[in-house]
């Protein structure tokens, strides 16, 4: 694949995912003429379509298609579409009549007009891709000379884009507006300084009466000087006139 096809699908998908919804792996819907053109041309269907869509690929086929295919009798194309996962679409095929991959594919995406399972269609029938791109988001890919070719976005596609992503512009301006203009800022609450952290004040000198405190001497020594009394006192008991 070309460098610069590989840039505009890369982008295209990139468009898919960010407005649709569309994620890994791809879900695709093949039809019976795409398997049988990819066994004639021995094309890897598989890698073909992971390296369209830049990702992961998950291919799925219909009940009606894989009928279609028994009735081909081509082994080669239903060996192929034994190795895809089954998608059910509810109609019950008979031996007499079986309703057409075209029908059968249309009914399975177009869910009240719109894509709601998000497949990626893979196929041959011009008539289904015209009917397809009538439905948003729907990536159509279709192979030409053994080259797998993804489809631009149809109008429709483009138009629903364009509503998105104008409904994602409004949403964010009203978001905006809604913030009150004149908001005023929260005042912060002042703290208290932490007690541990403050120093304690220091006593002025002078600044009060301060009360000494007395002294007692124990009882043992007071004794001792009441016995031994000290030069030049005299006792009690002597008259002071003797």
């Amino acid at each position: 694949m070309k460098l610069k096809r590989a840039k505009c699908y890369k982008k295209l998908m990139g468009y898919m995912k960010l407005n649709f919804k569309f994620h890994e792996p791809y879900q695709v819907l093949v039809d019976e003429e795409l398997i049988i053109e990819a066994c004639r041309t021995k094309y890897d269907l598989v890698a073909g379509l992971e390296r369209t869509l830049q990702g992961q690929a998950k291919p799925m086929i219909t009940q009606c298609t894989i009928e279609h295919l028994y009735r081909s009798k081509n082994q080669e194309a239903i060996e192929l579409a034994k190795k895809f996962e089954r998608r059910r679409c509810g109609h019950i095929p008979t031996e007499d009549q079986t309703l057409s991959a075209f029908e059968c594919i249309a009914s399975v995406v177009d869910i009240n007009g719109s894509n709601k399972h998000r497949y990626v269609v893979a196929t041959q029938k011009p008539k289904l891709r015209d009917r397809l791109r009538k439905i948003p988001a729907v990536p159509l890919i279709y192979i030409n000379r053994s080259v797998m070719i993804l489809e631009p976005m149809s109008p429709i596609t483009l138009k629903a884009r364009e509503q998105i992503e104008a409904a994602k512009l409004h949403r964010g301006l009203n978001a905006v507006s809604t913030v009150p203009a004149t908001s005023e800022p929260r005042k912060r609450k002042v703290k208290e300084p932490n007690p541990l952290s403050v120093k304690k004040r220091k006593v002025e000198e002078g600044s009060g009466p301060t009360k000494r405190k007395r002294r007692h001497k124990p009882a043992s020594s007071q004794k001792e000087s009441e016995n031994n009394p000290e030069p030049g006192d005299a006792p009690d008991s002597m008259d002071n006139s003797a």
